[in-house]
């Protein structure tokens, strides 16, 4: 008999975009799914809209809905966790969808190999579900190195979890007001191998009110954390090419900024984990104020070469 499979949707103030209709295009993309030992578990964080109204208007028994006084995403994917009963879980965003066999070939994927952790390709889409680029990563194995690099899972509906991974690893932290995900990744891999089904079984939405447009400085932050914690958390030989990997990482992000105090708290955060040579100082400091120190450097890259 097929084992069931935990499919947990956090949405706040799902109503509000564009109508509802990316809310209601998730949760049809789950009861459309040809896997169907499923139950949806749709944790409402506390909206203010009229986001219940939309999760009630689906009679699937296989819907389990509930209702929570705002916390913020992590707690919401918590929630679903904890009121959870599948022996696999998965998760989905309010705003992207799964393609309707998404379950089904992850399912015979995790089973022919006895695997705790399998992600698949995943498509960004547009507001209409139009096909923009592919995020086609196919890498298998230990991915702790890679996902210390780069977040290359990109959506959290790609994966598909065993409970006993999500035992082993734990919750999302709470703490973390974006980012999430990848810090969740990161320590998933440090105990566990992924396996990559290289196909795309999901959509992930790119559109005006998207979290990723609305929110780049928190996401440059939480980032910067994600990676230090797990730096110092995770019994690493080279923690030094990482370290140099982060700082490199964390310039680049912030390049063009001219908000001082934002450089100065960046600048500091950075220093605490390393001293610098002359190099990364003068193009940390380029990085953010180039009218000023382009010349500087200039010559300091002259005299260098």
């Amino acid at each position: 008999m097929d084992k069931k499979i935990s499919i947990i949707i956090p949405t706040y103030n799902g109503e509000t975009r564009n109508n509802g209709k990316y809310l209601k295009e998730a949760i049809e993309s789950v009861l459309n799914q040809t896997y169907k030992n499923l139950e949806l578990i749709i944790i409402n964080d506390g909206s203010t809209d009229l986001t219940e109204s939309i999760c009630k208007q689906y009679t699937d028994k296989r819907i389990k809905y509930i209702y929570q006084k705002n916390k913020g995403l992590s707690a919401a994917r918590n929630t679903g966790i904890l009121n959870s009963t599948g022996i696999y879980i998965t998760f989905l965003d309010d705003d992207d969808i799964f393609y309707k066999d998404k379950l089904l070939e992850q399912y015979i994927f995790i089973q022919k190999h006895n695997a705790d952790v399998v992600y698949s390709f995943t498509d960004r889409i547009d507001e209409n579900s139009k096909l923009l680029t592919k995020l086609h990563y196919k890498y298998s194995g230990d991915l702790l190195e890679k996902l210390l690099y780069n977040n290359i899972l990109n959506s959290p509906a790609s994966i598909l979890l065993s409970r006993k991974a999500i035992n082993k690893v734990g919750f999302f932290k709470e703490y973390l007001k974006s980012c999430e995900d990848w810090d969740y990744w990161i320590r998933l891999s440090s105990k566990y191998s992924f396996y990559c089904i290289e196909k795309p079984l999901v959509g992930y939405r790119i559109h005006s009110s998207s979290q990723m447009s609305r929110n780049r400085e928190k996401m440059e932050f939480y980032d910067f954390v994600v990676l230090m914690e797990n730096l110092m958390e995770l019994n690493i030989e080279d923690k030094d090419k990482y370290l140099h990997n982060l700082y490199k990482k964390f310039t680049k992000i912030d390049y063009g900024v001219r908000d001082f105090e934002r450089f100065r708290r960046n600048y500091k955060i950075a220093s605490t984990y390393g001293s610098h040579s002359l190099e990364w100082v003068l193009k940390y400091w380029l990085m953010h104020f180039p009218p000023i120190f382009k010349s500087i450097y200039f010559v300091y890259d002259r005299i260098k070469k």
